[in-house]
């Protein structure tokens, strides 16, 4: 009897012992679940969800903010009445550009001024700079600048033959044949000009368009012409006598009314006329 008695004890304890470690077990997993349920939410907060949100509202909002600037300097070629060129600028405002530039051309052209020949060159040779200023953001600019370098000028060449009949000051002289009058001249003007256009288009325009049309008008105000006339041989009377040589006094008061006659009919280069057309474009 009591045998079976401590059988039976231990077995009772043996299904007590069992079921106490069910029960941690089943208690541990469940604690662990919750534990889980917990932390997830703060994980996928703290993980994704602010941080992408952030990067996110920033890559969305700084290409917005800067949208148009892609490029603040520009360059381009240009033919005008100053010849062709080119030229650069850079924005300093959102209204505003500094540029600057050279013109270069030249061609011969022979003519004829008071019955004397010439062989002459027009020579076009300046560098510019300007301020452009865009009061209405858009294209329409006014440019106030300078000719920091104004090598405009004309030059001639002239050979009148041996008993040809010309004119100085107005009063008719014939070339002497023995010695006839060979000579040349040149048209100065201000060395440095002021200069004002007004015109449509941007080298360095504020929307994304990378090229540009520039034209312009406007004028350079380089002062009255300056004509002076060097002339070498003798002169006769229109008959072929009293020939003399042209250092003479008396003729060189003609010279200096013809170099007067010259500029007066020249008169309108000092304010001379801008028209210009170009291509452009914007880093």
């Amino acid at each position: 009897m009591n045998s079976r008695r401590i059988l039976v004890l231990v077995a009772m304890a043996g299904l007590l012992s069992f079921a106490t470690l069910f029960s941690v077990i089943g208690f541990a997993q469940s604690e662990q679940t919750t534990a889980d349920y917990k932390l997830r939410p703060l994980a996928t907060i703290d993980e994704s969800a602010k941080p992408e949100f952030s990067m996110s509202s920033e890559r969305r909002t700084v290409p917005a903010a800067t949208a148009g600037e892609t490029g603040r300097v520009g360059v381009g070629v240009k033919f005008s009445s100053l010849g062709a060129g080119a030229e650069a600028a850079a924005s300093i405002t959102s209204h505003a550009n500094v540029r600057g530039g050279f013109n270069i051309f030249r061609y011969t052209k022979n003519f004829t001024k008071d019955a004397i020949p010439y062989n002459g060159q027009v020579v076009f040779q300046s560098i510019e700079a300007l301020y452009d200023w865009f009061p209405f953001g858009g294209g329409f600019h006014l440019s106030p600048g300078v000719l920091a370098y104004n090598g405009n000028q004309v030059k001639a060449n002239a050979f009148i033959a041996g008993g040809r009949t010309f004119t100085l000051g107005g009063t008719s002289y014939m070339s002497d044949p023995a010695n006839p009058i060979l000579g040349s001249g040149k048209t100065n003007f201000y060395t440095v000009a002021p200069m004002f256009v007004v015109g449509y288009g941007n080298l360095v325009p504020r929307s994304g368009k990378h090229f540009s049309i520039p034209v312009e008008v406007g004028f350079v105000f380089q002062g009255s012409p300056n004509v002076s006339l060097n002339l070498t041989g003798n002169v006769c009377n229109p008959t072929g006598g009293a020939c003399r040589s042209v250092s003479d006094p008396a003729i060189q008061s003609q010279v200096q009314a013809e170099q007067k006659k010259i500029n007066s009919d020249i008169s309108w280069t000092q304010l001379y006329p801008v028209v210009s057309v170009g291509l452009a474009f914007k880093f």
